[in-house]
């Protein structure tokens, strides 16, 4: 009789924790998405994609019998937009509502195999739908080097007034792709599509142009046969090359006296060798120049400022030949007494 009074309390405590948890496991219980959620499509497969945004709308139903309370949507990575991601008001039986996703590609991954997750409660039960979303991502220019970059090669930069050099970029279109421009982001260089196997490239002298090895981002437009727009960016890289060179490309004396005399010296190079006839005329009376040949390729140019008066003194000289104009130099300064 002991022994039934010592196990009665604890009996009782064991059937009291068994209820509480019986009713904490049917808050927390999760049912199957598929028993009243309903999306159509249940995936998105976008196929091949070019760089650039696309927009794809989902139907959510609700094929329960009861109400779905706070409807939540996540994304998987920061390249999906969902919209709505939160549904404040119950969704009843046989309702549906949409979502919108926005799928961001920036052409950096080769494919995309994301989701989205559906979240809601059900009479305290939580229930989860998930949605694939999978793609290739496509260049709208194919057969560039591994690192998706258009080699431009060596460019021969020519002086203002010459025949500007093309060079041909090797390289073919993308078969769904029914019109395209590309332009790079510096003004010396034009780039224009051939429309059969790749760019005609043409680079433009200018005083800004580098030498030596460069790096420039271009932007693609593009038209597809399915009459979508979108961009993309592409990098170009080469090595440029001046045929005519002068250093320094221009001169600022800064701030002189009223007065006072200034001096520089310039070198000009020229690869292909000087012509026999060269001309320099300055655009100041202001500015005396002189011209010796060193070499069959280079020459020194001689320049003398004077007689400035006051405020800012923003002049040129302008080498030619043949009335072609090889080279232009700035030259500025500020006079103040």
């Amino acid at each position: 009789m002991r022994i039934y009074n010592c196990i009665k309390p604890f009996a009782a405590l064991i059937f009291v924790v068994t209820i509480i948890a019986g009713l904490s496991c049917i808050n927390i219980q999760d049912s199957k998405g598929d028993e009243v959620l309903q999306v159509s499509p249940s995936s998105i497969e976008i196929g091949e994609f070019f760089p650039g945004t696309i927009h794809k709308r989902l139907l959510v139903t609700n094929i329960g019998n009861e109400n779905i309370k706070n409807i939540r949507i996540t994304a998987s990575c920061g390249c999906l937009n969902v919209t709505p991601r939160v549904v404040e008001k119950p969704i009843a039986p046989q309702k549906s509502f949409p979502i919108t996703v926005e799928i961001s590609n920036d052409g950096s991954t080769p494919v995309i195999d994301q989701s989205i997750t559906i979240e809601g409660l059900v009479a305290g039960r939580r229930t989860t739908e998930t949605i694939s979303i999978k793609g290739k991502n496509v260049s709208t220019i194919q057969n560039l080097n591994s690192d998706g970059e258009l080699n431009l090669g060596k460019i021969e930069r020519k002086a203002p007034g010459f025949n500007s050099q093309t060079i041909k970029i090797l390289c073919s279109i993308h078969p769904s792709v029914t019109s395209l421009s590309i332009e790079a982001a510096v003004p010396w260089l034009h780039l224009k599509q051939d429309n059969i196997n790749g760019f005609h490239v043409t680079a433009i002298c200018t005083s800004k142009a580098p030498e030596g090895e460069f790096s420039s981002i271009a932007r693609i437009r593009y038209k597809t046969i399915d009459n979508s727009t979108g961009e993309q960016f592409l990098l170009l890289k080469g090595t440029l090359c001046s045929q005519i060179l002068t250093i320094p490309s221009s001169f600022s004396f800064g701030v002189v006296k009223i007065g006072q005399r200034a001096e520089a010296i310039a070198k000009l190079s020229v690869r292909d060798g000087l012509p026999k006839l060269l001309s320099l005329v300055a655009s100041s009376k202001k500015i005396h120049v002189s011209l010796k040949r060193d070499s069959t390729t280079e020459a020194t140019i001689s320049i003398t400022v004077l007689g400035l008066s006051r405020g800012n003194f923003d002049e040129s000289i302008t080498i030619s030949s043949n009335d072609q104009i090889l080279a232009i130099i700035p030259i500025s300064a500020y006079c103040s007494s």
